[in-house]
This record gives structure tokens, sequence and C-alpha cells, in this order.
């Protein structure tokens, strides 16, 4: 059985994503450090805290470079600031570089329109761009996930698998594939019965 490691940064939704693999009977393993990386198959990045604190933190544990290193030979699922950390900087903190796995800069949701609704919190529904059945989201069409986010991902790459919400008439990234990387603006581990099935098909990666 795979070992699914969970990236403890000093802030994210732990519980909550431990809950969920519980329930799935997954072995999983609270990664502190880049031996950790090591004696895991796959790993959970949660989304929860500052993008600033979480950048600082991984330098502070030497973690950069071993983590970069897993995410992009191993199964990953990267959520809310667990995606946003991926990307090339943010917003959020402008000296602060992130570790640019993914190609894309985190920018605030007022900055598109600057009358929506900032934090955009709750559920909202899932578009997914190619629907085939080799995209990892197709099964996920039109479902509803649950969102807590002042900033959203703006690529400067179009990946072929990814999906998109609607905030106040904008339209956002909400999740990406890449290789071995699940990345997403929304809480799999608290979207209900869709949340279970999403974290199932995630384990079920090879």
């Amino acid at each position: 059985m795979n070992k699914i490691g969970v990236l403890d940064y000093g802030a994210g939704n732990l519980n909550s994503v431990f809950k969920i693999l519980k329930k799935l009977n997954a072995t999983t393993l609270i990664v502190k450090n880049k031996n950790n990386l090591k004696n895991i198959d796959k790993l959970i990045i949660p989304g929860v805290g500052s993008f600033e604190a979480c950048i600082k933190y991984l330098k502070k544990k030497e973690l950069v470079i071993p983590l970069k290193k897993f995410v992009v030979n191993n199964p990953t699922l990267a959520i809310c600031l667990g995606m946003q950390i991926l990307m090339n900087k943010s917003e959020e903190a402008n000296d602060c570089k992130g570790l640019s796995i993914l190609d894309g800069n985190v920018e605030l949701i007022s900055k598109f329109n600057k009358n929506a609704m900032v934090p955009h919190i709750g559920w909202t529904k899932l578009l997914v761009k190619n629907n085939s059945n080799k995209n990892f989201f197709t099964v996920f069409k039109d479902k509803y996930f649950y969102y807590s986010n002042s900033y959203v991902c703006n690529l400067n790459k179009l990946y072929p698998q990814r999906c998109f919400f609607l905030h106040d008439g904008n339209k956002f990234v909400s999740a990406i594939k890449n290789n071995n990387l699940i990345a997403t603006q929304f809480h799999p581990e608290i979207s209900n019965k869709q949340g279970f099935e999403f974290y199932k098909n995630f384990m079920d990666l090879k």
C-alpha cells in the first residue's frame, strides 16, 4: 500500500486532510523534514496559511529543493495555498519567490474585478475544459467544490488538463493536472462526497 505524506509547514488544515485519509484507510506520515520525503510514495500539500510564511518555513527546514524534486517525480496533491506556492510569485508577498514548479503568478481576485466579493468563500461549480476520458477532472465536471480564497493563480502556460470556476462574472483557474501533479484552488477534503471521490482518485494514481 502507498504511504501518503502530508506536508506540515507550520500551518495548513492537516486535521481535515488526515480525517478524510483515515476514511480511505490510507497509510500516512506527517512530513516535517527532507528525510520524511524518502519514506513516502505520494504527497499532499495542504492549503491554509500565508504564502510568505510557508516559503520561509520551507527554507528554514531546507525543504525547498527536496520538495521540488519530489513533486516533479511523484504523485502530489497541492491544495489552495499548496497550489499557490508552486507558482513563480504572489502578490501576497512581492519579495518572496514561489517554487516555480508551475508557470504562473498568484494575484488578488479584486485585481480582475474591483467589485468582486473577496474573499471568495463557498460552493462553486467546477468547469472542465477538456471533457475526455483521459482528463482526471472529467468525472467531476459541474460538481460543486468548496473554496476559501482571496488570491487566484494566473497561468503563463496553458496546461492541457485544467479547470475553472466563475466568481462574480470572472473565470479563474480552479485546478491543474501536470504529469504527476494535481493542484487545486478548492478544498476537496471539505467538499463532501465529491471531495472524498477526488481524494480516492488521487490515491489510485500510479
